[in-house]
Protein backbone atom coordinates (compact mmCIF):
# COMPACT_ATOMS: atom_id res chain seq x y z
CA UNK A 1 0.00 0.00 0.00
CA UNK A 2 1.14 3.58 -0.49
CA UNK A 3 2.94 4.95 2.56
CA UNK A 4 2.64 8.49 3.99
CA UNK A 5 5.58 10.70 3.20
CA UNK A 6 6.63 14.03 4.66
CA UNK A 7 8.39 16.91 3.03
CA UNK A 8 12.10 17.52 3.48
CA UNK A 9 14.36 15.02 5.25
CA UNK A 10 14.80 16.11 8.90
CA UNK A 11 18.58 15.50 8.70
CA UNK A 12 20.86 18.26 7.57
CA UNK A 13 23.09 17.20 4.67
CA UNK A 14 26.40 18.68 3.64
CA UNK A 15 29.27 17.83 1.31
CA UNK A 16 32.85 17.36 2.50
CA UNK A 17 34.29 17.19 -1.01
CA UNK A 18 34.11 13.40 -1.06
CA UNK A 19 30.37 13.04 -0.96
CA UNK A 20 27.39 14.01 1.13
CA UNK A 21 27.21 13.14 4.81
CA UNK A 22 25.08 13.74 7.87
CA UNK A 23 26.11 16.84 9.77
CA UNK A 24 27.05 16.08 13.37
CA UNK A 25 27.93 18.37 16.27
CA UNK A 26 31.69 18.71 16.72
CA UNK A 27 31.51 18.60 20.51
CA UNK A 28 32.98 22.12 20.81
CA UNK A 29 32.33 23.18 24.40
CA UNK A 30 32.80 26.83 23.44
CA UNK A 31 29.55 26.78 21.51
CA UNK A 32 27.10 28.70 23.66
CA UNK A 33 23.96 26.93 22.51
CA UNK A 34 23.02 24.12 20.24
CA UNK A 35 20.69 25.15 17.48
CA UNK A 36 17.25 23.61 18.06
CA UNK A 37 16.42 20.68 15.83
CA UNK A 38 13.85 21.40 13.16
CA UNK A 39 10.57 19.60 13.51
CA UNK A 40 9.94 17.16 10.65
CA UNK A 41 7.28 18.36 8.26
CA UNK A 42 3.85 16.77 8.40
CA UNK A 43 3.25 14.19 5.66
CA UNK A 44 1.16 15.43 2.76
CA UNK A 45 1.16 12.48 0.35
CA UNK A 46 0.88 8.73 0.07
CA UNK A 47 3.91 7.31 -1.74
CA UNK A 48 4.05 4.30 -4.05
CA UNK A 49 7.56 4.03 -5.47
CA UNK A 50 8.08 7.40 -7.15
CA UNK A 51 4.35 8.12 -7.35
CA UNK A 52 2.87 10.65 -4.90
CA UNK A 53 -0.86 10.77 -4.18
CA UNK A 54 -1.83 13.84 -2.12
CA UNK A 55 -4.04 13.52 0.92
CA UNK A 56 -6.40 15.95 -0.86
CA UNK A 57 -7.35 13.07 -3.16
CA UNK A 58 -8.45 11.03 -0.16
CA UNK A 59 -10.34 14.07 1.17
CA UNK A 60 -12.19 14.25 -2.15
CA UNK A 61 -13.00 10.54 -1.95
CA UNK A 62 -14.41 11.07 1.55
CA UNK A 63 -16.63 13.90 0.27
CA UNK A 64 -18.14 11.55 -2.31
CA UNK A 65 -18.62 8.85 0.32
CA UNK A 66 -20.23 11.21 2.85
CA UNK A 67 -23.98 10.94 2.28
CA UNK A 68 -24.68 14.28 3.97
CA UNK A 69 -22.62 16.13 1.31
CA UNK A 70 -23.74 16.80 -2.27
CA UNK A 71 -20.50 15.75 -4.02
CA UNK A 72 -20.96 12.68 -6.20
CA UNK A 73 -17.84 12.46 -8.37
CA UNK A 74 -14.08 12.90 -8.26
CA UNK A 75 -11.55 12.85 -11.09
CA UNK A 76 -7.76 12.41 -10.78
CA UNK A 77 -4.90 12.38 -13.27
CA UNK A 78 -1.15 12.73 -13.48
CA UNK A 79 -0.03 16.33 -12.99
CA UNK A 80 1.04 17.98 -16.24
CA UNK A 81 3.92 19.64 -14.38
CA UNK A 82 5.10 16.50 -12.54
CA UNK A 83 4.35 13.04 -13.98
CA UNK A 84 5.09 11.42 -10.60
CA UNK A 85 2.34 13.42 -8.89
CA UNK A 86 -1.38 12.64 -8.96
CA UNK A 87 -3.69 15.66 -8.80
CA UNK A 88 -7.39 16.40 -8.61
CA UNK A 89 -8.58 17.63 -12.00
CA UNK A 90 -12.27 17.82 -11.18
CA UNK A 91 -15.03 17.10 -8.67
CA UNK A 92 -18.64 18.08 -8.36
CA UNK A 93 -22.22 17.37 -7.40
CA UNK A 94 -23.70 17.31 -10.92
CA UNK A 95 -23.41 13.63 -11.70
CA UNK A 96 -21.82 11.29 -14.20
CA UNK A 97 -22.54 13.51 -17.21
CA UNK A 98 -20.34 16.25 -15.70
CA UNK A 99 -17.59 13.75 -14.95
CA UNK A 100 -17.61 12.59 -18.58
CA UNK A 101 -17.32 16.20 -19.73
CA UNK A 102 -14.36 16.80 -17.38
CA UNK A 103 -12.49 13.71 -18.64
CA UNK A 104 -12.33 15.16 -22.15
CA UNK A 105 -8.59 15.04 -22.95
CA UNK A 106 -7.88 11.91 -25.00
CA UNK A 107 -4.15 12.36 -24.27
CA UNK A 108 -4.50 11.89 -20.50
CA UNK A 109 -5.16 8.99 -18.16
CA UNK A 110 -7.88 9.59 -15.57
CA UNK A 111 -9.00 7.80 -12.44
CA UNK A 112 -12.64 8.40 -11.60
CA UNK A 113 -14.62 7.67 -8.46
CA UNK A 114 -18.34 8.39 -8.53
CA UNK A 115 -21.62 7.68 -6.82
CA UNK A 116 -24.58 5.98 -8.42
CA UNK A 117 -27.76 5.48 -6.40
CA UNK A 118 -29.53 2.18 -6.89
CA UNK A 119 -33.29 2.85 -6.90
CA UNK A 120 -35.56 -0.12 -6.29
CA UNK A 121 -39.29 0.42 -6.74
CA UNK A 122 -41.54 -2.48 -5.87
CA UNK A 123 -45.22 -2.44 -4.88
CA UNK A 124 -45.12 1.29 -4.26
CA UNK A 125 -42.10 1.11 -1.95
CA UNK A 126 -38.94 2.93 -3.05
CA UNK A 127 -35.53 2.09 -1.59
CA UNK A 128 -32.31 3.92 -2.45
CA UNK A 129 -28.84 2.45 -1.89
CA UNK A 130 -25.48 4.05 -2.77
CA UNK A 131 -23.22 2.28 -5.26
CA UNK A 132 -19.66 3.46 -5.90
CA UNK A 133 -17.71 3.04 -9.11
CA UNK A 134 -13.94 3.29 -9.63
CA UNK A 135 -12.89 3.63 -13.27
CA UNK A 136 -9.61 4.02 -15.13
CA UNK A 137 -9.99 6.06 -18.31
CA UNK A 138 -7.06 5.71 -20.71
CA UNK A 139 -7.45 8.14 -23.59
CA UNK A 140 -7.05 6.87 -27.14
CA UNK A 141 -4.05 9.18 -27.69
CA UNK A 142 -2.18 8.21 -24.51
CA UNK A 143 1.32 6.96 -25.35
CA UNK A 144 2.30 3.39 -24.50
CA UNK A 145 4.70 4.36 -21.70
CA UNK A 146 2.08 6.45 -19.87
CA UNK A 147 -0.59 3.79 -20.36
CA UNK A 148 1.73 1.14 -18.89
CA UNK A 149 2.60 3.35 -15.90
CA UNK A 150 -1.09 4.01 -15.30
CA UNK A 151 -1.86 0.29 -15.24
CA UNK A 152 0.86 -0.19 -12.62
CA UNK A 153 -0.37 2.78 -10.58
CA UNK A 154 -4.08 1.96 -10.71
CA UNK A 155 -3.71 -0.35 -7.70
CA UNK A 156 -2.10 2.43 -5.65
CA UNK A 157 -4.79 4.96 -6.61
CA UNK A 158 -7.49 2.37 -5.96
CA UNK A 159 -6.07 1.81 -2.46
CA UNK A 160 -6.92 5.48 -1.77
CA UNK A 161 -10.22 5.59 -3.69
CA UNK A 162 -11.34 2.34 -2.11
CA UNK A 163 -14.57 0.50 -1.30
CA UNK A 164 -16.01 0.65 -4.82
CA UNK A 165 -18.72 -1.82 -5.81
CA UNK A 166 -17.59 -1.78 -9.44
CA UNK A 167 -14.12 -1.44 -11.00
CA UNK A 168 -13.81 -0.88 -14.72
CA UNK A 169 -11.29 0.19 -17.37
CA UNK A 170 -12.35 2.13 -20.46
CA UNK A 171 -10.55 3.93 -23.26
CA UNK A 172 -12.92 6.89 -23.38
CA UNK A 173 -15.17 8.59 -20.86
CA UNK A 174 -18.00 8.15 -23.36
CA UNK A 175 -17.86 4.44 -22.57
CA UNK A 176 -19.09 5.41 -19.09
CA UNK A 177 -22.56 6.18 -20.39
CA UNK A 178 -25.45 5.93 -17.97
CA UNK A 179 -26.78 2.85 -19.77
CA UNK A 180 -23.39 1.11 -19.84
CA UNK A 181 -22.70 1.69 -16.15
CA UNK A 182 -26.24 0.65 -15.21
CA UNK A 183 -25.80 -2.60 -17.15
CA UNK A 184 -22.48 -3.36 -15.41
CA UNK A 185 -23.93 -2.64 -11.98
CA UNK A 186 -26.94 -4.84 -12.75
CA UNK A 187 -24.60 -7.72 -13.61
CA UNK A 188 -23.03 -7.63 -10.14
CA UNK A 189 -26.26 -6.86 -8.29
CA UNK A 190 -27.16 -10.45 -7.53
CA UNK A 191 -30.65 -11.51 -6.54
CA UNK A 192 -31.44 -8.17 -4.86
CA UNK A 193 -30.33 -5.81 -7.58
CA UNK A 194 -32.32 -2.57 -7.95
CA UNK A 195 -34.47 -1.98 -11.01
CA UNK A 196 -33.06 1.48 -11.69
CA UNK A 197 -29.99 3.68 -11.16
CA UNK A 198 -29.80 7.42 -10.51
CA UNK A 199 -26.62 9.09 -11.83
CA UNK A 200 -27.05 12.37 -9.98
CA UNK A 201 -27.59 14.66 -12.96
CA UNK A 202 -31.26 15.36 -12.32
CA UNK A 203 -32.45 13.09 -15.12
CA UNK A 204 -34.07 10.50 -12.89
CA UNK A 205 -33.34 6.81 -12.64
CA UNK A 206 -32.23 4.72 -15.60
CA UNK A 207 -34.37 1.60 -15.63
CA UNK A 208 -32.83 -1.85 -16.11
CA UNK A 209 -34.61 -4.86 -17.53
CA UNK A 210 -35.86 -7.44 -15.07
CA UNK A 211 -34.52 -10.95 -15.69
Amino acid sequence: LPQPCGGACPWMMESDGEGAGIYEADGDEDRAEEEPEEEPEEPTHYVYGELRIPFEAEDGWMRVRETSLPQNWLLLSYSRADPDLVEIVGEGDDGLAALRAAACDSGRVYWAFFLVVGVDTRRGVVSRRPKYVFATVGGAEVDVRTRTRALLHTGAVGAVLQEAHLHCEVESAEELSDAAVAARLAQIGGAHRPNGYDFGDGGGAVRVEEE
